[in-house]
Formats: C-alpha cells, structure tokens, sequence
C-alpha cells in the first residue's frame, strides 16, 4: 500500500469521526448490537493475548480489562483522533499496564507479538482491503487462536426497503457490509470458519480459526 492511500484512509477515519468521536461510545450503543455478548464471551478465558482491530475509543478493550485483569490487550486503530480518546480513557481507568494501543491500517500493520484472539467489532466492514485485513490477522494469530468478527449482515430478515434505506445511511460513515464477499473469501482459502447470524440477520458473529 502507498504511502499515499495511507494517509488517504486515516484522513478519512479522522474526518469520519472529527466531531462524532466524542459522543461515539453514547450514539453507538443504540445500533452496534452484540460488542457485550462478544467481549462476555472473550473475557471469559484467562491468560491470553487479545487484540482489537478498530478499537475506536477503547470501549470494548477497557471493558475486557474491566473483566479480566489477567489478559494482555492490544488495539490499533486509523483513526489517531479516536486513539487520543482512548488513551485517555485507559489512563483515567488505570488500566495501562494492561492495555496499549497504536496507530495503524489492519491490512498491514506489523505486530510485535502474536494473538490467541484477534477482534474486528463492527470494524471490517469500514476497511477497504478487507480480505488484507483478514490475511494480515491471521499471520498474527497463534495456533488453535481465533478471528471474531462481529458486524452488520444483510438484513436478509427486514423489508427490502428497511435494508436499502440503512445500508444507504452506513454508507455515511464509511460503512460496507459484505457478509457474503467474506464467506467466499474464507471458503476460497480454505480457512475454517462458523458464522451465526444476530437479530433476524441485522449482525452477525464469524468464528475464523487457526488449527
């Protein structure tokens, strides 16, 4: 990737969310269903590497510090404007010796370390290169570690008109859902997967393991 589509794409996170950042974790709430469930279901294991692809503002790595103080978490974002919130919402938390965050494009950013569990909570679906994004996870992933990803589906269970108009207003916000692109993508490699839709298809859940 050069340099220049780069710094294209986290200019666009930064202007995504130049004013929307500090009301993001309050908006959000109202229709990024399931992040609790998921990180539940994270927490609930000790002892483990976990890292966040689109950590945003540090809601949902503050919260798995919240639960289980023995894991080491680890997020990157684009956007360096949502980091400035999350850092400071990790250090008013007391939570930095658990709990780091970087700059970076999940397509090709170089981990120091390797993962037992990699998130992408409604974030795969804001990068571009998404299948780099998944290939870039995986190298970082430990034998037997898993890639969660949670994020909007294809409605498949509203009205036409209802999914058309939100897809419409996820474009927005820089928003792609491609559920299906994903499994194609998976399948095509041979990668083991399970998928389990949410709320009449509104999200759903993809469980990318490493044997």
């Amino acid at each position: 990737m050069s340099e220049k589509v780069k710094l294209t794409h986290r200019a666009e996170m930064n202007n995504v969310y130049r004013y929307t950042r500090h009301v993001y974790d309050i908006s959000r709430k109202y229709f990024l269903f399931g992040r609790d469930t998921l990180i539940s279901e994270v927490a609930g294991k000790s002892g483990q590497k976990i890292c966040e692809i689109g950590c945003g503002t540090g809601r949902n790595l503050i919260k798995l510090a919240q639960l289980n103080s023995s894991n080491q978490l680890f997020g990157i974002d684009a956007s360096d404007l949502m980091l400035e919130i999350a850092r400071g919402k990790i250090k008013r938390h007391k939570l930095e010796r658990l709990v780091s965050t970087s700059n970076g494009l999940a397509e090709e950013f170089h981990f120091h370390t390797s993962f037992d569990v990699i998130m992408f909570p409604y974030s795969l679906s804001m990068i571009s290169d998404q299948e780099g994004a998944i290939r870039n996870a995986f190298k970082f992933l430990n034998p037997g570690g898993v890639i969660l990803i949670l994020d909007f589906g294809d409605l498949e269970g509203f009205p036409l008109i209802v999914g058309q108009l939100f897809k419409k207003f996820l474009k927005r916000f820089s928003v792609s859902p491609r559920k299906r692109e994903l499994s194609l993508f998976l399948t095509r490699e041979h990668i083991p997967f399970e998928i389990r839709n949410l709320s009449f298809g509104y999200s759903y859940i993809a469980e990318v393991r490493k044997n």
